[in-house]
């Protein structure tokens, strides 16, 4: 119960640090065991690479922190 606990809570922490989906979408996420030991981080990463496999995220959207937008913004500018 306290892998899978840890699991879930990995799961959770990094979905509610990405940019929000678009509106309409529902995403069931199932840990496998090759959860184990990893870091959010890690976790982090696997999640959005499988939204972006699901065609709900593009490419680039959040790296470093940045969103596209902001990426494309700061260019712009100049900075």
């Amino acid at each position: 119960a306290v892998m899978r606990n840890r699991a879930r809570r990995l799961m959770k922490e990094s979905v509610r640090l990405m940019d929000p989906l678009p509106a309409g979408y529902d995403m069931i996420f199932i840990a496998r065991n090759t959860i184990e030991g990893k870091t959010c981080k890690e976790v982090q990463r696997s999640i959005v690479s499988a939204v972006r496999r699901a065609g709900l995220r593009r490419e680039g959207s959040k790296k470093n922190g940045k969103s596209d937008s902001s990426k494309r913004q700061q260019n712009a500018e100049g900075r």
